[in-house]
């Protein structure tokens, strides 16, 4: 037994050692020009972004694709190429064929597009329509690690989540990003059964990333890569963000409000109703979606 475990021992050294060799060569082998200069090309404002599906987007793969031929790599990819096939759906929101309204005391307000909010497409279907009541849920997170549950004290289930941006600050910078992740907070909603999601804008998510800059984004549509059966994303289940909010759009819908204390300090329930109705645009045809509706209580 001893001369089995040191044969193994030599054996590894042996291997170890020759690791180290070629990740040294390997480390020797990196220089900034070149790192450089792939950089330079692939930032290129010719490849227009790089964006899903453009052209772009194609010579920077077929680039890609002939450094890991000079490197000498093996392709595994379709017909012995370097490259995988992806089917992916866009749906771009369409603003002229798009409402919300705020509905409280049977009577409705009309928000206006860009300024109020904005909206993306659905890339699952052309049309949807939505309604609930909606509710408050503070900025959506379920942390019990860390003792942070929005939802605690919410019957959100059947409901219109709106949550703020972002995480608590009391979060240390990892979790922070995770939770604050819109889809971490897309998937905690669900889980609540929560049939929709607004997202609103405060001052703090303005000095960060302005209302401005998500509306001009949001013009790029919205992009979900297909399963074999052409299920977006592979979620058979998923849940709607509705619109986001600008700081003045929160302020509507939270005007006249009657809100009650819920759990924490940021979690509140709405009793005003909110409508909404969405269209957009997908690559082989165009459709309509439809946003919340939520009616008044008491």
């Amino acid at each position: 037994m001893p001369g089995i475990s040191n044969t193994f021992l030599g054996v590894a050294l042996l291997v170890f050692s020759g690791l180290a060799s070629d990740h040294d060569a390997a480390i020797q082998a990196i220089r900034p020009e070149a790192i450089r200069a792939h950089v330079t090309f692939l930032a290129d404002d010719r490849l227009e972004g790089r964006g899903t599906g453009t052209r772009g987007f194609e010579l920077a793969a077929k680039y890609i694709a002939a450094q890991f031929e000079a490197m000498g790599l093996q392709p595994v990819g379709l017909n012995g190429s370097f490259f995988q096939p992806i089917s992916f759906r866009t749906a771009v929101p369409v603003p002229d064929d798009s409402r919300l309204e705020i509905e409280r005391n049977e009577k409705s307000e009309p928000l206006q597009w860009g300024l109020d909010y904005f909206g993306g497409g659905d890339p699952r279907q052309t049309r949807s329509t939505i309604r609930g009541s909606v509710v408050l849920v503070g900025h959506g997170v379920t942390a019990s690690e860390f003792g942070i549950d929005d939802y605690k004290g919410i019957e959100a289930g059947g409901q219109i989540v709106a949550f703020l941006s972002a995480a608590p600050d009391s979060l240390p910078p990892a979790e922070r990003a995770h939770y604050g992740n819109l889809r971490t907070k897309l998937d905690n909603a669900i889980s609540h059964g929560a049939i929709g999601a607004i997202q609103l804008w405060d001052r703090e998510t303005e000095k960060l990333r302005p209302f401005a800059n998500g509306l001009r984004q949001s013009g790029s549509g919205t992009t979900a890569w297909l399963d074999q059966n052409g299920v977006p994303g592979g979620r058979r289940r998923d849940i709607r963000l509705l619109a986001t909010f600008s700081q003045e759009g929160t302020r509507k819908i939270a005007r006249s409000r009657r809100a009650r204390q819920a759990g924490g300090a940021a979690n509140r329930a709405l009793d005003n109703a909110c409508v909404t109705a969405h269209r957009r645009r997908e690559p082989e045809h165009r459709g309509h979606a439809a946003w919340v509706r939520s009616a008044a209580s008491g």
